[in-house]
């Protein structure tokens, strides 16, 4: 190989690696940025202590969407400002199937929207992207 050519291939390969390295981390990199909770009643009496909305994400380690919405979404600064002003709670499906249940999930992700007294205002069932479910929680 060419000398001159040697030192041209190396910087090209630093740019392509931190290229990917930047493509594949996307926004937060892939981590989680929610605070997320994890039991519901404590969550349901945060939020009629402080007049706050409960979000649910009903959710499965298994679930390829789940999964997506964790990498994606859940980890979006945009998404964790949006949700600022929200109580968010995970389930999990698999763990409490019992709330699953009194929330009539059957499919994941399944996203509840509860107003302070525990009303439900909206649901969705499926994947979002970090910009659809801004949309959608309405910020």
């Amino acid at each position: 190989m060419n000398k001159t050519l040697k030192p041209a291939i190396v910087v090209l390969l630093v740019i392509l690696a931190v290229g990917a390295m930047t493509l594949f981390s996307g926004s937060g990199g892939g981590k989680e940025i929610i605070p997320w909770r994890t039991d519901l009643a404590v969550a349901r009496a945060e939020a009629a202590r402080t007049h706050r909305n409960v979000l649910i994400d009903f959710t499965a380690s298994w679930c390829g969407p789940c999964q997506n919405m964790r990498r994606g979404a859940w980890s979006d600064p945009a998404v964790a400002a949006a949700l600022g002003n929200v109580i968010p709670v995970q389930i999990d499906v698999d763990q409490h199937g019992d709330i699953a249940q009194e929330f009539g999930v059957n499919g994941i992700p399944n996203l509840v929207l509860l107003d302070e007294k525990g009303a439900v205002l909206k649901t969705n069932v499926g994947f979002m992207s970090p910009g659809e479910f801004i949309a959608w929680l309405g910020r």
